[in-house]
């Protein structure tokens, strides 16, 4: 009776999964009560096997905090199972000889200094994009029977919870590229990228944009730049965005004439699992040789077409005289164009009128 009731408690919460930031607390807590554990782990690695996210109950603050910011570099049972396929159970009882946890920094220096005596793991996604897994963590360990984990109650909720692991990436991933048609539609890309520079995914407007670009480019899955330092600014924003959740915007040179602007800011938890440090990346290309169109001049500043091209002539560096020659026009008509134009735009000088110009692209 008590199993059916830990099994059904841990399938509500488990319902949770697809609220817009999940209760992870009240998740781990029924499934460790389901496993029979003193704790219970939500860990996310990215492509780097870097650790993204780390949600837990039942384990000391300090413990969480000293594995966030150290020990997971030295998990020798999570460098042994991250390539795991989805769906295999792990026991570091089974796994690791005594002679090889005492060497292990790992377990010298965390897991008996946090009395943590066993550690049972279940890897729920393994791909491209990210490596999850359930970690379950006993003060005294136990001898598990193999089909303790994988037949019966927990291996059914196990099961479900890898289906809505998969439905909320769905999710997730519709969302995304709603944002990306959206922002298309206005001729800018997006990418989400990690602080270390890791991309997370291209839509297709930004992977285009970085195969065509001559200085910043998607390398070995990373964001780069031909000038190492502006690739150090640029890891810099994505780090301190990710620290404090402040949007910020970057200009990059993309080649001669041509920058890219980079807005940042930290993805919308819809997209995400939890608190990760996910960063949104806007991208709009500006060239000084795209000049705006004469009837966006013309919406603008209420200007003729006739003055809005003489406008353009002069933001693309010709003299009125040339102007005049090219349009076999008088020159006299010129300057009168332009007089109207100073006129109209509140302007004194040419130099003036292309400045305010340049603000139509």
């Amino acid at each position: 009776m008590a199993g059916t009731v830990a099994f059904h408690q841990a399938m509500e919460a488990l319902h949770h999964l697809a609220d817009p930031v999940p209760p992870w607390h009240a998740i781990l807590a029924s499934a460790r009560k389901l496993v029979g554990s003193d704790a219970g782990t939500f860990m996310m690695f990215g492509k780097g096997k870097e650790l993204l996210l780390l949600e837990q109950t039942g384990i000391d603050e300090a413990a969480e905090r000293a594995y966030r910011e150290h020990f997971y570099t030295e998990d020798t049972l999570a460098k042994a199972a991250l390539d795991a396929p989805a769906g295999t159970w792990w026991d570091d009882n089974q796994l690791l000889s005594i002679r090889v946890e005492q060497k292990s920094v790992c377990y010298a220096d965390f897991l008996r200094q946090y009395r943590i005596g066993q550690v049972l793991a279940f890897y729920a996604q393994n791909d491209e994009f990210e490596k999850i897994a359930l970690s379950f963590q006993r003060v005294s360990p136990q001898v598990n029977k193999r089909s303790a984990l994988t037949d019966g109650a927990v291996a059914d909720y196990t099961r479900a919870f890898m289906q809505a692991l998969t439905q909320r990436r769905q999710a997730a991933l519709a969302r995304l590229e709603a944002i990306e048609a959206t922002f298309a539609s206005f001729g800018e890309a997006t990418f989400l990228a990690l602080r270390t520079g890791v991309i997370w995914r291209l839509s297709p407007l930004a992977g285009d944009l970085l195969r065509r670009s001559k200085m910043i480019a998607a390398q070995d899955g990373r964001i780069t730049h031909s000038d190492p330092q502006m690739q150090l600014k640029l890891y810099a924003t994505l780090s301190r965005v990710a620290l404090t959740g402040v949007h910020a915007a970057l200009v990059v040179p993309v080649g001669w004439g041509e920058v890219c602007r980079l807005d940042i800011s930290l993805a919308h938890s819809s997209v995400k699992l939890g608190n990760e440090r996910i960063m949104l990346v806007r991208m709009r290309k500006n060239s000084a040789f795209v000049l705006p169109d004469v009837d966006g001049l013309c919406a603008t500043f209420g200007i003729t077409p006739a003055e809005a091209r003489v406008l353009v002539a002069l933001m693309s560096g010709h003299t009125p005289a040339e102007y005049a020659v090219v349009s076999r026009v008088a020159k006299c008509t010129v300057r009168n164009q332009i007089a109207s134009l100073m006129l109209k735009m509140g302007c004194h000088r040419q130099a003036e009128l292309v400045r305010l110009g340049s603000l139509v692209h």
